[in-house]
């Protein structure tokens, strides 16, 4: 599936950036994504006296629905009836404290959706967030324009991986032929089980916890687009097809004279 035809090859031959998806996670945008999660959680843990939740429960929960997340990650309950009601009590909460929160983007994100959008390279951002929601905190935060393709919780996926297929078919881009934006160790092994590549940004976990992805870096000023090149440059869309590049005329592969992120 997503295969290209002959005229397509011979596209990405010329535009070879232009054959890569770049799906981000929640997370890996904004700096403080999951501090309005935590709170909220632990409002509605207050109010049941529950367990409260910790952050690295919040990072476990982002890969299920909340209600597996209720029943597997808190441990709160197993009763369904229980399990609907906290959740819907949670999404209340969410919603009542959501307008006046003030979400952060990592520094020089927006030069780097800048530069990915004049390779033509598509972008997918995905969370466990309602749709509506993620649709007005991208317009708040000015990146709304980057991301045509939304992944949310209406998607209604049960894993991560299933999360980051259905960013791949919003693409139209084979797995194996997109790279995913994460800051978490579950999400490099879940883009890895799914035959993608995986940058991991540094954070809520040490650059050795996230030593298994194909990349990590502090910020999106640690990245060019040559590096994402890089990652794809020893597979092609078929078994034993290698990513062609243009010859320079020096003998040298072709590489773009203006990758860097622009300030």
């Amino acid at each position: 599936i997503f295969r290209p035809d002959y005229l397509e090859r011979h596209r990405f031959i010329l535009a070879p950036d232009e054959a890569f998806g770049a799906i981000f996670t929640w997370s890996s945008l904004l700096q403080n994504a999951r501090d309005l999660e935590m709170d909220a959680w632990n409002i509605v843990a207050t109010e049941n006296n529950l367990l409260k939740v910790d952050l690295d429960d919040i990072v476990r929960a982002e890969q299920m629905n909340p209600e597996l997340a209720v029943q597997r990650v808190f441990l709160w309950t197993s009763d369904w009836i229980e399990v609907k009601r906290l959740v819907f009590r949670k999404l209340e909460v969410y919603n009542e404290f959501f307008d006046e929160y003030k979400f952060e983007l990592r520094p020089n994100v927006k030069q780097w959706l800048t530069v990915l959008r004049k390779y033509k390279t598509s972008m997918c951002i995905c969370s466990n967030v309602q749709r509506n929601r993620m649709k007005m905190i991208l317009e708040r935060l000015e990146i709304a324009e980057y991301f045509p393709f939304i992944v949310s919780i209406e998607e209604e996926f049960d894993t991560e991986e299933q999360m980051f297929l259905s960013a791949c078919v919003k693409l139209e881009r084979p797995p194996q032929k997109c790279v995913i934006f994460t800051d978490t160790p579950t999400s490099i092994i879940s883009a890895h089980e799914i035959s993608a590549k995986a940058i991991a940004l540094s954070g809520v976990f040490k650059a050795y916890e996230l030593r298994v992805a194909d990349a990590t870096m502090s910020n999106f000023d640690d990245i060019v687009v040559y590096d994402i090149r890089k990652l794809f440059s020893e597979s092609g869309y078929e078994f034993m097809d290698t990513q062609t590049q243009l010859d320079d005329g020096s003998g040298n592969s072709s590489r773009s004279s203006q990758t860097m992120i622009e300030s």
